[in-house]
């Protein structure tokens, strides 16, 4: 089970949850009310969740399971998987950070065998 805020969460209020059976929860008023987001994700074992450092400019988001990375480019309304490799899987950590020489987002994944 993991929790994710928005990095402009004292504004918009979003939130998201991941589950271990149940895939992704959303709420966008700071939790009272939540709503399933798993359209497009195969696997409903979260395990990790990331949201961009521009959100909401690009609500991107990104979800680690117990097979792999999966990338929301609306919020966490619809996945895709990334096509990250099923040897490192499961996905147990992510972090975001912004390369303040390029300007370009970076996203870290840890797992269990290669971290």
């Amino acid at each position: 089970s993991c929790l994710a805020l928005s990095p402009d969460f004292e504004r918009d209020g979003v939130l998201l949850a991941g589950t271990l059976e149940d895939g992704i929860f959303s709420s966008a008023d700071r939790g009272l009310r939540w709503q399933p987001w798993n359209f497009g994700l195969f696997d409903l074992s979260v395990l990790c969740l990331a949201l961009s450092p521009h959100w909401p400019a690009d609500e991107t988001v990104f979800a680690g399971t117990e097979t792999g990375l999966y990338r929301s480019g609306n919020g966490g309304r619809a996945w895709r998987f990334t096509g990250f490799p099923t040897e490192f899987a499961p996905v147990l950590s992510l972090a975001l950070a912004v390369d303040q020489a390029s300007g370009e987002t970076l996203l870290f994944a840890g797992g269990e065998a290669h971290g």
